[in-house]
């Protein structure tokens, strides 16, 4: 159908394709989106070490958590929740107690690979240094003989 030596006809096309169907320009630029939250509290970076941190303090799940229920009406509720809690929890417990330790495994694999990671990091950083005297080291022997 194309060239491909003909790029400026294809834009041309592609230009003239979204003035006739109307496409506007109002795609939200990356200043307008406002910053992620993680676990509620925790704004998202780019900072590994505090994202590890989070995932620790927060992989493991109660499975019933307290009603809050209060007066004769708060009783009657709290009388249907447990109710319905008994019905559902031979479903419930089993896939939560399989979340449970998926959680547990992925946040411990997470973590290893952090730190060998940083191990390794700075294993290649003493490398470099020790790679860069060296070359220094060899450098100077040349110049020595020149």
């Amino acid at each position: 159908m194309y060239d491909e030596k003909n790029v400026g006809k294809i834009i041309d096309d592609v230009k003239q394709e979204i003035s006739e169907k109307g496409f506007i320009n109002n795609d939200a630029s990356f200043s307008d989106v406002k910053e992620k939250m993680l676990f509620g509290s925790i704004k998202h970076s780019n900072d590994l070490e505090q994202n590890i941190y989070a995932i620790n303090n927060h992989y493991e799940l109660l499975i019933y958590r307290k009603f809050n229920s209060k007066g004769f009406l708060g009783f009657f509720k709290t009388f249907v929740k447990r109710f319905a809690r008994k019905l559902v929890s031979p479903y419930v417990e089993p896939i939560f107690a399989d979340q449970c330790a998926v959680n547990h495994l992925l946040t411990r694999s997470i973590t290893d690979i952090y730190f060998d990671m940083k191990v390794m990091k700075e294993r290649i950083d003493l490398l470099e240094k020790e790679n860069n005297k060296l070359r220094n080291e060899k450098h100077g022997a040349i110049e020595e003989v020149n």
